[in-house]
């Protein structure tokens, strides 16, 4: 999307949150660690696993706009080792889902609200030129930090607000 204004990304988080809490809110607490939504996954793993990309568009944002590069804390949670950063991203994600996969639900659940008000101010931070321009920081070096932010957030839990509301219906996603 070549037209996109810091002020439309802004509504597209506001939009898809609502959308996102409306599934969630659907899904009944003794659901939310049953699995199968996802291949083995849980509503609660793919909770850990939006707040996991959430939280990687979330350093990234905080390094543009303090002009520091975010630390592996800041990006992932922890350190990592270099073995898992060059994952491919199914291996990456199964890791990160593996990790948390023993954390408690309501940890998960306030963990990635936390997560996404970080992220959510980071953008309001953000100048709107380091938010549409191609280059402005070294992982934003082939399309800009926006389409980072939205696959990461928004479009995201569209994608798994999908799959959970399959589930919910016995629909295969």
């Amino acid at each position: 999307m070549s037209d996109m204004t810091k002020a439309h990304l802004m509504r597209l988080l506001d939009e898809g949150r609502t959308a996102w809490e409306a599934t969630l809110r659907d899904v009944p607490r003794e659901r939310m660690t049953q699995t199968g939504v996802v291949g083995d996954w849980t509503v609660k793993d793919i909770v850990s696993h939006i707040s996991f990309w959430e939280g990687i568009s979330a350093g990234r944002l905080g390094g543009l706009v303090s002009g520091q590069p975010p630390t592996d804390v800041e990006l992932y949670g922890a350190g990592i080792t270099p073995e898992i950063a060059a994952l491919d991203m199914d291996a990456f994600n199964a890791w990160q889902q593996q990790r948390d996969r023993d954390r408690p639900l309501d940890e998960v659940l306030m963990g990635e609200q936390q997560v996404y008000r970080r992220l959510y101010t980071y953008v309001r931070a953000a100048r709107a030129e380091d938010l549409l321009s191609i280059g402005r920081a070294n992982w934003a070096t082939e399309s800009p930090a926006w389409e980072n932010v939205a696959g990461n957030s928004y479009e995201h839990w569209a994608e798994h607000a999908a799959s959970i509301r399959a589930w919910l219906e016995g629909r295969p996603a």
